[in-house]
């Protein structure tokens, strides 16, 4: 998965193994680091709106998760 900084805010992205029914995820906002290089992302679940924190790095690995809804 390639990670476009500036567009990951709002950006969609589905999980490869869903978990409690929660399969498709909106990024609602990214904390950056020095250099506004991302560090962390506030995932939220379309399915019951649970929220979350996620390392940035993570969402490039394509074993855990996708780009976009699918």
């Amino acid at each position: 998965n390639q990670i476009i900084h500036k567009n990951l805010a709002l950006s969609k992205w589905t999980a490869v193994r869903p978990e409690n029914s929660e399969k498709h995820f909106l990024i609602r906002s990214v904390t950056q680091r020095k250099g506004n290089i991302p560090a962390t992302c506030l995932l939220e679940a379309v399915h019951n709106r649970r929220r979350f924190k996620l390392d940035c790095i993570a969402l490039k690995d394509s074993s855990r998760w996708l780009s976009g809804w699918r």
